[in-house]
């Protein structure tokens, strides 16, 4: 197989020689061991007499016959089949070498899908998600951005062909199923978390609104504290966010065919020292610029709980409540105090 080839032009003295050098690609599918040759005077333009014979040296050169595989991805609960985030927009694929580039940018060799109506992961109910995949030749990590994020919470699997799609420069296939040998698709099954489950444990309950509560009003904070927007405070937006999916639910997730490695959930913050918030009381009343919940109490409307926001004003967490959803209602407040047994739970400034 001809690679290319050097000039040199002007006579050589008796014992003179010249110094040239060219890189050069081995094509693609050039695995195993192969031979490298120089030709040099390939035509025989010059006399050498009894000298011809030493035209001619070659190497032998180990090719590559590695299979690329996926390392990790960002955020890490896709590779690890836990739980990301919502406010993820996008996924970060990370490879243990660079691509061929017109393999990674092709979004045919990408599927995002959820489980459908029926929370069943891998059949013909589920709905597909459209990705738009990012590649700089020569690195090693392709973006994958969700077409429509943020998407909501529940069950999803990310898919990339091996079979017969991605491929290295050399023209190994992807080693998607960790099985060292080249082919085989990466799936993994994993969770997008539900607005307001600060814990991950797919329900946002009254131990959620425990964690925001703790934290209602600081900075800087994290999910596990209740910053679900991303903003480092914990405020009336995350409470609103929080209250439209309060008493909701995640399914078990039951997948049809092959799926991820397993079902470890990611690591939850560690939250900064703060304790729960005091039982102060049946009697307790907030003070100016706290956030107080009464359980019992026609003072204090049960979706309707005055927060710090925007001059102070009163927001209706009903407003942001769309359909299958609900706010926080009185009886949510009874098994609050079911739970750490206050009378009265307070936020403090």
């Amino acid at each position: 197989m001809y690679l290319g080839y050097l000039t040199h032009s002007g006579a050589l003295d008796v014992g003179e020689h010249y110094d040239a050098s060219r890189q050069v690609t081995i094509p693609a599918g050039a695995g195993a061991s192969y031979y490298l040759f120089v030709v040099t005077d390939y035509n025989n333009g010059v006399y050498e007499f009894l000298y011809e014979g030493n035209n001619v040296a070659g190497r032998a050169v180990i090719g590559d016959d590695v299979p690329p595989t996926v390392d990790a991805t960002t955020p890490s609960g896709v590779h690890d089949s836990g739980h990301v985030l919502p406010t993820n927009t996008q996924v970060e694929v990370t490879f243990s070498e660079p691509l061929d580039p017109a393999d990674a940018g092709n979004p045919a060799n990408y599927e995002l899908r959820d489980d459908g109506a029926n929370d069943i992961l891998g059949d013909a109910d589920d709905v597909i998600y459209p990705l738009t995949p990012s590649y700089t030749p020569g690195e090693t990590a392709v973006t994958l951005g969700i077409d429509g994020a943020p998407v909501a919470g529940g069950h999803y699997r990310l898919t990339i062909l091996g079979d017969d799609s991605i491929h290295d420069p050399a023209g190994n296939r992807l080693d998607g199923d960790g099985d060292s040998l080249p082919g085989g698709n990466y799936v993994r099954d994993f969770t997008i978390a539900l607005w307001g489950d600060t814990d991950l444990n797919d329900t946002v309950n009254y131990i959620d609104l425990g964690n925001l509560a703790t934290h209602y009003d600081k900075t800087p904070r994290t999910w596990a504290e209740g910053d679900f927007d991303g903003n480092g405070t914990v405020n009336y937006i995350d409470l609103g966010l929080l209250a439209t999916y309060y008493d909701k639910s995640l399914p078990p997730m039951t997948p049809a065919g092959p799926g991820g490695a397993g079902s470890a959930d990611v690591g939850i913050p560690a939250g900064n020292g703060a304790q729960p918030a005091a039982a102060l009381g049946a009697a307790a009343v907030a003070e100016a610029g706290d956030l107080a919940i009464l359980a019992g109490s026609q003072e204090v409307a049960p979706a309707q709980a005055p927060v710090s926001g925007p001059d102070d004003a009163a927001v209706d967490l009903l407003a942001a409540t769309p359909a299958g959803a609900r706010a926080i209602e009185l009886d949510d407040y009874v098994d609050l105090l079911a739970g750490p047994d206050l009378s009265v739970l307070t936020l403090p400034v």
